[in-house]
Formats: structure tokens, C-alpha cells, sequence
């Protein structure tokens, strides 16, 4: 027994002499194992994906990266939560123009008479008017009846006058009352001499309230007030009152119908019912507009449906062309950022390793997968040689669900997004308008696959001088080598290249490459693409109008003549066969037009994709043109009574006698429905 107690001590003397040896082990262990998890696996995934040299920098640049975003969205959770009255009154919009949409399905579903659905609809104005102006608001535009809505049956149009007869009796003493300034504004030659006499006691009985003002549209479209502005220009021009050199925005603003109000230019517009398009309202004073589509039908559209939209429209991001105070702040977006020693501390000391790791991984899984091809020198091959690339879908066979007969001619892109995805990329600025570069060129090359004939890209807008002289100077030097190293890829594909845009602040290198690139392509006709530098709608407005002003001041027309198609040839898209897109695409979530295509965009169908431009591949694009080819085209009239107005059943075969089969046929002329619409065009032209 004593022997074997004596074993059993040994035993435990002999383990306890191992014990530290093994403590030491796990703890080296332990630490070999930190350093994979924390340093080299993510510092791996973040070389492989971000196509960066592995180092301890780039990895603490990566998770400090990581680390600002989603500090930066718990900080705009919580502004938003705790945004003050103050706050929030100041972020209100000053001016809010809606366009009423949707009276006539509303009756539908309820198996109601269309004048019922008009009566539940001007009943809502007047509502949705006061509770505009209880909520601060100064401005309301409301968008009553279109120019093309004399398409519509003569007894609804009648009933649509005589209603508004109606409410303005009925209405005018609370609006004396409230002390609401009202303002009609439209082409007034086809208006009832009956609701004539009404709008001007109105106006007269109002003219001297300010803090509040109602702005009904009646027989208004944007291009007649473009057209009439411009010939009120003219006319001045003539009995010497201004130059040709005075016609800017301001001398345009002073001859809009909206220079009746302090706040011409509406800050939020909403169309309701669904559909996305501006329908000829509002071109020129839309040019930074926030754009907001609900669902909802117009006569359900309520008070809390207008806090949803007031609510939408103070989480929204104005830039107007220029880097956010946000992304300013942050950091410096064109040299990486390499932590100080004092920096890593503190960060070290107020994070956990672990917490780190777990946020580059879970940055990683958020981030868009990156092709290491996004971020290639020029030596590296294309994807087609390569056999990586795109398969593009050909000519003679589109994706499934797509018809060919209502294919857009002429699509547009508002390319936005770049900075933001080399931000979330850990990348430079330059990188992402490189990433961006090489997505317009597949774009491009997708949609004449496609059948689509016209793309348009806004590549730099007029308030892009606006940034900073570093990634103004990246852009034009990208703009010159695109061009310059393209130009045989736009030879074999037989591409016809345009550049339009104020290009007197444009580099003389780049415009030798421009003037390179058009002179090569000239001949092309199929395919064409244009590239929109250095433009603002506004100023292709303001230079169609400076022309057509000369030839009146030289007599070389009349003012008279000044009309649609007239200056449309004055624009700058005169150089492609269909200067109007059929569908614009903006991506990155914001939902504006931007100061592009003003006049252009009066009919076009807008589509807002929440994915950054370098993002927007052929899935997120076929996305689009489902979303497109399901839409109701009407322009301002029923598909069966535009068919019958304008006398297409003659050119229809007899088998096609059923509405449905009328407007079918109807809408594949779709591309030629705004030139008869407005008399420009005969059916058979169509």
C-alpha cells in the first residue's frame, strides 16, 4: 500500500511539472490562431476581393473602412429618430407639385362612374391643399388637366370643366379665409369663358396673400411654357429691352409661368397611381426635383400618405453634383488612408479584436462582389478574349418575357454611384470611375445586342466642376483615354459616337479625342451613343432658345412659328434619329432627374435602381426593361380612344376589331404617339 501511494504521489509531481509547459502551448497556440482569425484570413479575403496587395496597412485600412460605415448609418438612424422640430421644419420643401393621377381607376374598382372618380379626386385636392399648408409648406402645384387630356371623351372633358367651375365657387371663401394665394397657369384659349371669368376673380380676390400659394394647372404642358417663354424672350429681344447674351436661367425663370411664385422650382413632386413618368409637367423647374412615386391612387392619397412622402424626402441626399459633407468628413477619398500610431490605439483600445474581425467579414459578405477585371491595368486582357466576360444575349433571340415590338429605341442613364462603390469597395474615387467606364461599355454593347438603337450616358454634368480639382482633372483624363483607345472597338461594331455639352471649359486634348472619335464613327447609323459632358438640360433649353431668337431678331422666322419641332431642331440631340428616350435609368437610389434631358424626359418612363452604377449588370438591366414594357404609355388619353381620334382603325386588319387587340396594335407605334398627339404627324407616318 505504501508503494503504491508513493507512485501516485511521483505521478502527480511529474504532471504538475508538465503543467506550465502545456499552459504555454495553448497560449502559443491560442495566439497563432488570433492572428489567422484577425490578420491573415480576413487580410486574404480582403487582397483576393479587393484585388490589393496583402498588408498590415491595407487590413487596417479595411476595417477602419468598415468600421465608418457602419458608424455612419447608426448615426443617420439615430439623426432620424431624434431629428428635432426645428430640424425638420427646416428640411421641409418649400414647394410641393403633384400630379394627380388615378381618379379613373379608382372609380373602376369601385364600379363608380369616371365623374365620381373626378369628384373624389377634386375633393382630395382641396384636402390635401390645406393639409400642405398646415405642415408649413409655402408652395402647392397641382397638376389639374394636361394639354393631351382634350384627347379624352368630350362629355368627360366637359365634366372635368365643369367641375372645376364648381370648386371654385364653393372654395373661394375658405381660401380668403386661409388667406391662400391662388394661381392658375396653362394655355387658356380652349377654357370655358364661364371658368374663365371664375379663375380671374380668384386671382384677383388672392393677389395680395403671400405666405400661402395654391398653383393649379389647366391645359399646361412644360414644353408649351418652355415655347412660350422663349417667344416672349424673342419679342423683348426685338424692341431692344434685352440682348441675345442676357437669355440665361434667370431671364428664363422671370418669362415661366411660375415666376408667380417666391418658390418656382418644386422641391418634391409626386405623381401617384404608380406610374413613373413627369408627363410633360414641370421640364424646366424639375431639373433638381425629388421625385416620389407611390402606389397609391390619387383620391386615397391622404394626409398620412403626405407624411410618408414629407418623411422620404428629408431622409434624401441634395448634392447637386458636389460630394456630401458626409463623404467629405469621413476621408480623404483619393489617397488611402493610412492610420496614425496614435489613431490605431485609440481604435485598438475601443474595439475588441474580435469585434473587428466579425465586421470585415460581415463587410465582405454586404460588399458587392468585385471582378478582379473592374480594377485591371490596360495591359490586362478584355473579358471577351479572355472568354469570361458577359454573355450577351443576341440580336435574333431576347430574354424570356421581353417582346421585341416594344423594345426602347432610345434609352438614357443617369450613371451614379461610382464613389460611392469604391467607398464601400475600400478603393480610390479613380477606381470607381474606372469601374464605371468599363460598365457603360458593356452597357452599351448590351443594348444594341438588344435591338436598341440609342443609348444616352451622362458622363459629366455642368455642376460636376463643382468637385474637387483631383477627380475633375481623373474624369477628363478617363474621358481622353476611354475615347482614345475605343475608337477601334466603335469601328468594328459600327458605333456612331456623339459627344453633346457646353464644351468650351473641355481640355484641348480631349477635344482633339472627341473631334477624333465623331469624325471616325460619322458614317455609322445603327448604333449610336451619346455621351453627355459638361451638360445641363437647362443649358440645351437656354441654347436652343438663344438660336431660335437670332433667326427671329434676323428675321429668318417668325415668333409664331416657334414650335415643338422647331426647337427640337435647336437641340443638342438633334444628331440621333430619336432625340426623345423611351426609358431613363438612374441608379444608387436616387430618385431625380438631375439637370439632364429636360425638355427630352416630358414622356419619357423613369426607372430608379437602387444599385451603383458599377453594380448594374444585364440582370438588374433586364429588370428595367420588364418594368418598361409593362407599363400603360396613354398620354394623357385612354389607348381606345387615341386609337379612334387619330383614325388608326383604318390601318388595322379585320380580325383586330377587339379593344384589347386595338391597343395592342396601338402601342406598337408608342415612339410615334407624341408627334400625333400634338399634330406633328399623320397615322400613317406613325
Amino acid at each position: 500500500r505504501s508503494i503504491m501511494e508513493r507512485q501516485r504521489a511521483s505521478e502527480r509531481v511529474r504532471f504538475l511539472d508538465h503543467v506550465p509547459i502545456q499552459n504555454i502551448m495553448v497560449s502559443l497556440l491560442s495566439v497563432v490562431l488570433t492572428f489567422l482569425a484577425l490578420i491573415l484570413i480576413p487580410g486574404l479575403f480582403i487582397s483576393r476581393r479587393l484585388s490589393v496587395p496583402l498588408s498590415l496597412t491595407n487590413i487596417l485600412r479595411f476595417i477602419k473602412l468598415a468600421a465608418y460605415r457602419y458608424d455612419d448609418e447608426e448615426e443617420m438612424k439615430e439623426k432620424r429618430g431624434t431629428m428635432g422640430e426645428k430640424e425638420k421644419q427646416g428640411r421641409m420643401p418649400k414647394h410641393v407639385a403633384v400630379i394627380l393621377d388615378g381618379n379613373r381607376r379608382w372609380a373602376e374598382k369601385r364600379g363608380l362612374g369616371t365623374s365620381q372618380g373626378h369628384e373624389a379626386g377634386a375633393r382630395r385636392l382641396v384636402e390635401n391643399a390645406k393639409d400642405c399648408f398646415a405642415m408649413g409648406i409655402n408652395t402647392v402645384s397641382l397638376f389639374a388637366f394636361s394639354t393631351e387630356n382634350w384627347a379624352r371623351p368630350e362629355d368627360e372633358v366637359n365634366c372635368l370643366m365643369a367641375l372645376f367651375e364648381k370648386h371654385f365657387k364653393s372654395e373661394m371663401p375658405s381660401f380668403q379665409r386661409d388667406k391662400i394665394k391662388i394661381s392658375v397657369i396653362g394655355n387658356r384659349d380652349k377654357i370655358p369663358e364661364s371658368l374663365l371669368g371664375l379663375i380671374r376673380d380668384a386671382e384677383e380676390a388672392t393677389k395680395d396673400y403671400k405666405e400661402k400659394q395654391l398653383i393649379i394647372a389647366i391645359d399646361y404642358s412644360g414644353k408649351f411654357d418652355i415655347l412660350q417663354a422663349c417667344k416672349s424672350l424673342a419679342e423683348k429681344v426685338k424692341k431692344g429691352l434685352i440682348k441675345v447674351e442676357d437669355i440665361d436661367e434667370t431671364a428664363m425663370d422671370k418669362e415661366l409661368m411660375t415666376k408667380c411664385s417666391e418658390f418656382p422650382n418644386p422641391d418634391l413632386l409626386i405623381r401617384t397611381s404608380g406610374e413613373q413618368r413627369i408627363s410633360n409637367f414641370f421640364l424646366w423647374q424639375s431639373a433638381y426635383t425629388e421625385l416620389y412615386f407611390p402606389n397609391v391612387l390619387w383620391p386615397d392619397f391622404g394626409e398620412a400618405e403626405y407624411l410618408e412622402a414629407l418623411t422620404w424626402y428629408q431622409q434624401r441626399q441634395r448634392r447637386f453634383g458636389r460630394r456630401s459633407q458626409s463623404i467629405e468628413l469621413n476621408l480623404d477619398i483619393f489617397t488611402p488612408y493610412i492610420p496614425k500610431t496614435t489613431e490605431l490605439l485609440q481604435t485598438l483600445s475601443t474595439m475588441l479584436p474580435l469585434l473587428c474581425f466579425f465586421l470585415s467579414l460581415l463587410s465582405l459578405l454586404l460588399l458587392p462582389r468585385l471582378r478582379p477585371c473592374f480594377l485591371a491595368k490596360e495591359s490586362q486582357k478584355d473579358e471577351k478574349e479572355t472568354g469570361k466576360g458577359t454573355n450577351v444575349v443576341g440580336e435574333e433571340a431576347l430574354p424570356r418575357g421581353l417582346r421585341r415590338e416594344l423594345m426602347p429605341r432610345h434609352v438614357a442613364v443617369i450613371m451614379d454611384g461610382n464613389r460611392r462603390w469604391a467607398k464601400q469597395a475600400g478603393l480610390l474615387t479613380s477606381q470607381g470611375h474606372e469601374a464605371g467606364a468599363k460598365r457603360l461599355i458593356e452597357f452599351a454593347e448590351l443594348c444594341f445586342s438588344m435591338g436598341i438603337t440609342t443609348v444616352s450616358a451622362f458622363a459629366f454634368s455642368t455642376e460636376n466642376w463643382g468637385r474637387h480639382k483631383i477627380e475633375v482633372t481623373c474624369l477628363m483624363s478617363l474621358f481622353q483615354r476611354y475615347l482614345k483607345t475605343k475608337i477601334q472597338f466603335f469601328q468594328s461594331e459600327e458605333i456612331l459616337v456623339s459627344v453633346i455639352g457646353n464644351l468650351a471649359n473641355v481640355p484641348e486634348s480631349l477635344l482633339g479625342v472627341i473631334k477624333e472619335t465623331e469624325e471616325a464613327t460619322k458614317s455609322y447609323k445603327k448604333k449610336h451613343l451619346i455621351l453627355a459632358i459638361d451638360y445641363s438640360g437647362r443649358f440645351d433649353i437656354l441654347h436652343a432658345c438663344k438660336s431660335l431668337v437670332k433667326k427671329s431678331e434676323q428675321g429668318l422666322i417668325r415668333e409664331e412659328d416657334v414650335e415643338e419641332t422647331l426647337f427640337e431642331r435647336e437641340l443638342m440631340t438633334k444628331c440621333t434619329e430619336f432625340p426623345s428616350p423611351d426609358l431613363m435609368i438612374r441608379t444608387s437610389g436616387e430618385e431625380r432627374v438631375s439637370n439632364f434631358f429636360l425638355w427630352q424626359l416630358a414622356y419619357t418612363e423613369l426607372f430608379f435602381s437602387p444599385v451603383l452604377w458599377p453594380d448594374f449588370d444585364k440582370d438588374k438591366f433586364l429588370e428595367a426593361l420588364v418594368s418598361y414594357q409593362r407599363r400603360e404609355r396613354r398620354f394623357g388619353c385612354r389607348a381606345d380612344k387615341l386609337a379612334s381620334r387619330f383614325q388608326y382603325l383604318p390601318y388595322l386588319t379585320q380580325s383586330e376589331t377587339s379593344i384589347k387587340t386595338i391597343y395592342r396594335t396601338v402601342r406598337l407605334h408608342q415612339y410615334s404617339w407624341k408627334r400625333v398627339v400634338s399634330g406633328y404627324a399623320s397615322p400613317s407616318d406613325a
